[in-house]
């Protein structure tokens, strides 16, 4: 048969996407959310859902990790990067980051190829 056409994504998803990435600290809870582009909570959760294919707290959980890795990545320290994305402390970011990829943010970078900057000091001599 044919291809499937891809679907636009819902004005409140498309909405909500843009309001939770320009939020200080990274996503904000559905609630917070959903009063931002005015509908109900339950409601944007099931639109959500349908349209991405995870749960809102899922997806933000995964999204706020990502944030951390990217001020690490940037030279910040994992305090710095926990607060950043939103977490409470740097305890709750290796908590997050375990439960997601099962091992901790410092070992999730470096199996990406992250140096940390004394390393690349010592390295580049």
């Amino acid at each position: 048969g044919a291809p499937a056409r891809p679907r636009r994504a819902h004005p409140v998803v498309a909405e909500a996407l843009r309001a939770a990435a320009a939020w200080p600290g990274g996503p904000p809870a559905l609630g917070e959310l959903a009063a931002c582009v005015g509908i109900s909570g339950s409601r944007l959760s099931h639109v959500f859902t349908a349209q991405v294919g995870l749960p809102y707290a899922a997806w933000r959980r995964w999204t706020r990790l990502h944030q951390a890795f990217g001020v690490v990545r940037d030279g910040g320290s994992l305090t710095a990067a926990a607060h950043a994305a939103g977490f409470a402390d740097s305890a709750h970011l290796t908590r997050t980051c375990r439960e997601l990829v099962g091992i901790t943010p410092t070992e999730a970078l470096v199996a990406t190829g992250w140096r940390s900057e004394p390393a690349r000091r010592a390295e580049d001599g």
